[in-house]
């Protein structure tokens, strides 16, 4: 969201919307994931759940998150290249990408 890129310290703010295609009530688990690199070059995860409920038949729902960012690089985090991946039900359904 936004035009400022994340930075160390800040936060990375993001929405997500879930539009539903059924016509039956749907149970939606929607989470999300931000692929990074850590110093010795491995790819780590830092995960968070933005919505767990049943969705509307053809409803649109939205879903504001902020994701806090470690203060300063580390062992755990580097600057660099990043993914966000939002999951719905266990599947990659959007991917984003920014640079720390």
């Amino acid at each position: 969201d936004g035009e400022q890129a994340p930075t160390f310290g800040g936060g990375l703010h993001f929405t997500a919307r879930v539009v539903s295609a059924t016509l039956q009530p749907a149970p939606v688990l929607v989470e999300y994931r931000i692929e990074h690199r850590a110093s010795a070059g491995e790819l780590r995860r830092a995960t968070g759940r933005l919505l767990a409920r049943t969705v509307d038949p053809l409803a649109d729902v939205s879903v504001r998150r902020m994701h806090r960012l470690p203060r300063h690089p580390s062992s755990r985090w580097t600057a660099g290249d990043c993914r966000l991946v939002v999951t719905i039900n266990g599947r990659d359904d959007a991917t984003a990408t920014f640079t720390l």
